[in-house]
C-alpha cells in the first residue's frame, strides 16, 4: 500500500547535487545565460525535482487523509466503549 519514499528523495538529491555541481559560486549569471545546453540541463533538473516533490506531496496527502479516517473511526469505537462502560453517550463526527 505504501511506497518507499527513498527513491523519490534520492532522485531529488541527485538532481540537486547535479545543479550544484554545474552552477558554481564563482559563476557569473551571464555565463549561465549564454550556455544553452547548461540552461536546458538545469531547467530539466529543476523540472524533475518539482515533479518528484509533487508526487511525494500527493502520496503524503493521501496517507494523512487515511490516518485521519482511522483516527476518527477509533474515536467512534472509543465513544461506544465508554458509553457501554459508563452509560455516557459521546458523539463524534463520522468521517467518510
Amino acid at each position: 500500500m505504501y511506497k518507499s519514499y527513498i527513491p523519490y528523495l534520492q532522485h531529488i538529491l541527485d538532481e540537486c547535487l547535479y545543479i550544484r555541481s554545474v552552477i558554481t559560486d564563482d559563476m557569473v549569471i551571464d555565463q549561465f545565460l549564454v550556455d544553452e545546453t547548461l540552461k536546458r540541463a538545469v531547467t530539466r533538473s529543476l523540472s524533475t525535482v518539482n515533479s518528484q516533490l509533487s508526487t511525494l506531496n500527493c502520496q503524503l496527502s493521501t496517507i494523512t487523509y487515511q490516518l485521519s479516517t482511522v483516527n476518527c473511526q477509533l474515536n467512534n469505537v472509543r465513544a461506544k466503549v465508554l458509553g457501554k462502560l459508563y452509560g455516557r453517550t459521546c458523539k463524534y463526527a463520522v468521517h467518510k
